[in-house]
């Protein structure tokens, strides 16, 4: 089929997420290996976003195919009553990898689930109910993820009981970074006001995604432990965007060396080659069930083949050294965003952390105006991604704002080729400026 049949019959018979249908413009792919991917007519696309920053591993990789193959010939899947071995190994290596003392996990169809189940998790565990997350990020689009999201995707729904909404340290371009002691004593109030006895659990992202890869400040993550630790409320740190190597640790958390008591996680831990999602969890937590039911189940929870995938997914980054070489290309990629910033005087911000990175877009160095309205685009930013697509750049340009998040296999050269068309496609936002 032609890109054309292709998404002409797409567009008829399925709906895509979170848009106006009459809107979509989708690309057709039709292979990919490593960093690219193809139309089914040969225009080959640098894939700067990961997908949705969960093909970590690159594309194609023959060792997880091969192990995908291997054990969909011997086994595809088990009701999750019974086990199989992958199920077992995957356990244990995400134990040996987790932070801390997280050593058991609670299998997911993805990271919607792990995050719902967590919360599920953590209001049984606790006998409390209020949940306490963050604006500008998201967890989901289950109807307790998406209460615990804080952004406008969630003006739509119907608010649900037990969540409250802090600001995050840090929030972009139009207002200031708060230091880590303003927002821990912003909180600290905030929780003596709602009542700790009636709080579960924290959710964090511990950098914000789609929301703008927010770092927050040092001190910051490490304040959280302290005082979820001092009102007995549990932490959750969301990690299915951050984990696997993204920010150039095995988990962002690593970077400040905080044990959250739950983490959630997807995305990497396939490289998306299957959807798995998994919610670590401490020892303590895991014993509450002992004579205690689960409060859930999934008919695909610790579905085999998706077991399988993991592994040889977690065994290619390890073989290959990728969350080294996230951590060293990432600083590579820091220095291209710094030269952006200076060089175009569109670019307002920009933000990085191992191969997690952002570019936000202004009109005016001086009033910090972005370069879209929150929740919106505009003509330049139409036109920028227009220019990236023609150009074989696929990443996600959000707002006033747009992504490099490759691949942690990309190497120097793949870098500087992707930044070379950012480069010139900034020329565009560039005489926006004033």
């Amino acid at each position: 089929m032609t890109s054309d049949e292709i998404v002409a019959l797409s567009k008829k018979h399925t709906i895509f997420d979170w848009t106006a249908q009459a809107t979509v413009d989708p690309i057709a792919v039709d292979r990919a290996e490593g960093i690219y991917f193809w139309t089914p007519e040969g225009k080959r696309f640098i894939d700067f976003n990961s997908q949705l920053m969960c093909v970590n591993v690159g594309h194609a990789d023959r060792r997880i195919l091969d192990a995908m193959a291997a054990q969909a010939a011997r086994l595809t899947y088990v009701a999750p009553s019974m086990t199989t071995e992958p199920r077992a190994k995957l356990g244990a290596k995400l134990a040996d990898i987790a932070p801390g003392d997280i050593d058991v996990f609670f299998f997911t169809n993805g990271g919607t689930e792990a995050n719902e189940h967590a919360l599920r998790i953590a209001r049984s565990f606790t006998g409390r109910q209020k949940i306490i997350s963050f604006y500008r990020s998201y967890h989901g689009a289950t109807m307790g993820a998406m209460a615990a999201t804080g952004e406008p995707r969630t003006w739509q729904q119907a608010p649900l009981g037990g969540f409250v909404h802090v600001l995050n340290p840090h929030h972009g371009l139009s207002r200031r970074m708060d230091t880590a002691d303003e927002a821990l004593r912003y909180l600290d109030e905030l929780i003596e006001l709602e009542g700790a006895q009636s709080i579960a659990a924290l959710i964090i992202e511990p950098v914000a995604g789609t929301n703008g890869v927010l770092i927050p400040p040092d001190g910051y993550m490490q304040g959280l432990r302290a005082l979820c630790d001092k009102f007995n409320i549990l932490l959750i740190a969301d990690e299915v965007m951050t984990g696997f190597g993204r920010t150039g640790e095995w988990f962002a958390v690593d970077h400040w060396n905080v044990v959250p008591d739950m983490i959630t996680m997807a995305k990497g831990i396939t490289s998306a080659y299957l959807p798995l999602g998994a919610v670590g969890m401490r020892r303590k937590i895991a014993e509450k069930f002992d004579t205690t039911p689960f409060p859930s189940g999934l008919t695909y929870g610790g579905h085999a083949l998706a077991c399988a995938t993991a592994l040889a997914t977690i065994a290619a980054y390890e073989q290959d050294n990728m969350i080294e070489k996230a951590r060293r290309n990432g600083k590579l990629m820091a220095d291209r965003l710094s030269d952006l910033a200076r060089c175009h005087p569109s670019v307002g911000a920009v933000r990085s952390i191992g191969l997690f990175g952002v570019i936000e877009l202004i009109r005016n160095r001086h009033t910090l105006e972005p370069m879209a309205p929150f929740n919106s685009t505009s003509p330049e930013m139409t036109a920028l991604a227009a220019f990236f697509r023609q150009e074989g750049l696929s990443t996600v340009v959000r707002w006033n704002y747009f992504f490099t998040n490759p691949p942690l296999c990309i190497t120097e050269a793949e870098l500087r080729e992707a930044f070379a068309i950012i480069g010139r496609g900034l020329a565009i936002t560039d005489k926006a400026c004033t």
